[in-house]
């Protein structure tokens, strides 16, 4: 029997999770992209409700991510405030400016990320992020840039919220090292069920 000890240490790095699940996730054809998203989207919009008038920070989906348009549409067409990350400064926690559906955005030129072109601020309620591979425990692994590691945390010392992300099934790996900045989402949801953290259900 393999040691978890031993297991845990020989576990691929980051990098090598961020190679292997792009790779994944672009294995996917646009009509199984599509139809995984559209059902993700269903699953958050049922099973995550707010307060009317709550934000939402949606994003906009880069290279392989889930689609979450459909999303952004129906919290918008129930009455949900929505708004986008943008990024203001490398170095800081994202900012995070309103939104509606159909707004015309700017294209980041240095990240590639589509933004909001009218600055108004705002601060969310529900943070959905994108990933590149998750485990069951509902830890994230990112692009690398750490921005939402960083905003959460930055968040969480002033505001109460919940930040979720939507993923494809294929996504999800057996274990990711949790180092000191990474930030532990509240669930994880994909097309076939959705992961909560057991510390924030205790807490």
């Amino acid at each position: 029997m393999v040691n978890f000890f031993d297991w845990v240490i020989n576990t691929p790095s980051k990098l090598e999770l961020r190679r292997k699940y792009r790779d994944l996730t672009a294995k996917l054809t646009p009509y199984q992209r599509k139809i995984k998203s559209r059902e993700i989207c269903r699953s958050i919009f049922a099973n995550f409700k707010l307060p009317k008038n709550s934000i939402i920070a949606g994003y906009i989906p880069f290279k392989n991510e889930v689609d979450i348009s459909l999303l952004m549409s129906l919290y918008h067409e129930s009455g949900y405030r929505l708004c986008l990350p943008v990024i203001e400064n490398k170095d800081f926690p994202l900012a995070f400016w309103e939104y509606a559906p159909g707004m015309e955005l700017k294209k980041n030129k240095h990240y590639g990320f589509f933004e909001p072109k009218i600055p108004a601020e705002v601060l969310p309620d529900m943070v959905i992020t994108p990933l590149v591979a998750f485990d069951a425990a509902c830890n994230r692994l990112g692009q690398g840039a750490g921005f939402y590691d960083r905003t959460l945390n930055h968040l969480s010392g002033f505001k109460d919220f919940i930040a979720i992300a939507p993923a494809f099934s294929i996504q999800q790996t057996a274990y990711i090292k949790v180092e000191k900045f990474d930030y532990t989402l509240d669930a994880i949801i994909t097309e076939k069920r959705i992961f909560i953290a057991e510390e924030r259900l205790l807490g």
